[in-house]
């Protein structure tokens, strides 16, 4: 078990924790909130959660492009 691993705070963003994986070349990491661990992200969960984030915002434009939702 790795001494003094990096870790992130609950109140950090997706993106922060990605960056820090990507760094370290780490695949999961600890989230702690007053000195317990309470869960941990792993690089799959981002990635995922993400990807849905991107095809809700692609969904959106193209709705606006096209002019779909606009009952025509």
């Amino acid at each position: 078990m790795t001494k003094n691993p990096d870790t992130i705070s609950p109140n950090k963003t997706t993106i922060d924790a990605i960056k820090i994986m990507k760094s370290k070349g780490f695949r999961h990491l600890p989230v702690i909130e007053k000195n317990q661990i309470v869960g941990i992200l792993s690089m799959r969960d981002l990635y995922d959660a993400h990807a849905e984030l991107l095809q809700e915002s692609l969904k959106k434009h193209q709705e606006f492009m096209f002019g779909t939702g606009y009952g025509i």
